[in-house]
């Protein structure tokens, strides 16, 4: 029998999937977390697509760095939660939507 995906069943971390519509290949996200002192640096070589998994819940900052450009986001995660962000250059704005799925990442 399947355990349900909930928090009773261990499900406290958290997932952010960055997706960038133009992204070229000096392009950078950083992730910080608004309490603390690490950070987190991919850079998206072959891909427009990165995935932050197994973070504490909590708010981070989420910037993306190109040559000439910068652009950050605020991002709050509830614990098991997983939320996917894209950045569109056209307009230069993100977008979000929540994913309400669990992964293998949002385990304890």
């Amino acid at each position: 029998m399947d355990a349900p995906l909930c928090l009773e069943a261990g499900y406290d971390r958290c997932g952010i999937r960055v997706l960038i519509e133009d992204a070229g290949p000096l392009d950078c996200v950083i992730l910080r977390p608004c309490r603390g002192c690490f950070c987190r640096t991919r850079m998206l070589l072959c891909c427009k697509e990165t995935i932050f998994a197994g973070l504490a819940p909590g708010g981070y900052q989420l910037t993306l760095v190109r040559p000439g450009m910068r652009a950050e986001l605020a991002v709050k995660l509830s614990p098991g939660g997983n939320v996917t962000v894209r950045w569109n250059g056209c307009p230069g704005r993100w977008s979000w939507k929540r994913d309400w799925f669990h992964c293998v990442f949002n385990r304890r």
